[in-house]
């Protein structure tokens, strides 16, 4: 199930490329990956913390820039893009529609794939 998720953040990380515009500063600044909570269709919840083999961090800039950096068994991926953010969902590259919420130094981003939900939980470097 975990490795749905992880399926999941590639895919929304790696289609990205570069622009402008921003119309909040909350997700503004660097995030590391702290963990990814799964909830099955069944409503079973698994929860995993990011370590040694797998981290994940992403940059929004003020002026609606992007980057990511992801690593996962030893596995290496990275981009830039341009976001804009609506003040409860990033769109990301202009296709990709990223729910959040931020919470002082904590954010999080939901979504759903083909067995349940996610919620990946950022925490600000």
């Amino acid at each position: 199930m975990v490795s749905s998720v992880m399926v999941a953040s590639l895919v929304f990380l790696a289609g990205c490329d570069d622009d402008d515009s921003s119309s909040s500063g909350s997700v503004v600044g660097t995030w590391n990956a702290d963990k990814v909570v799964m909830t099955s269709l069944e409503g079973t919840t698994t929860e995993r913390k990011m370590g040694d083999n797998w981290s994940e961090t992403v940059t929004f800039n003020s002026d609606g820039s992007w980057s990511y950096s992801y690593t996962y068994n030893g596995e290496n991926a990275s981009g830039t893009g341009y976001y804009t953010d609506d003040g409860t969902a990033l769109l990301i590259n202009g296709t990709d529609n990223m729910p959040y919420d931020v919470d002082g130094n904590t954010m999080s981003w939901s979504g759903s794939v083909a067995n349940g939900a996610y919620k990946i939980v950022w925490k600000r470097q």
